[in-house]
């Protein structure tokens, strides 16, 4: 295997876990992406997941527009 950091194991065994497979299918395809900051933004905005956003994309030294940030909110 090439690129091993592509890589997502999901258990979906535990019911715990299983609530969480959206979190698991929209952290790897931000993993796995080339977009820029703002598509991924709109994607975590679509899936409704604020947690991700904040976790993940709007990371400490990102620099961000005022506009494009501000439209979503």
């Amino acid at each position: 295997v090439k690129k091993k950091e592509l890589i997502t194991v999901f258990r979906m065994g535990d019911r715990e876990e299983s609530k969480d497979i959206d979190l698991a299918i929209l952290t790897a395809l931000l993993k796995g992406t080339t977009a820029n900051a703002i598509d991924q933004l709109n994607l975590a905005l679509t899936w409704d997941r604020v947690d991700i956003a904040r976790s993940h994309i709007f990371v400490y030294g990102q620099e961000w527009p005022v506009c494009p940030v501000v439209k979503h909110f």
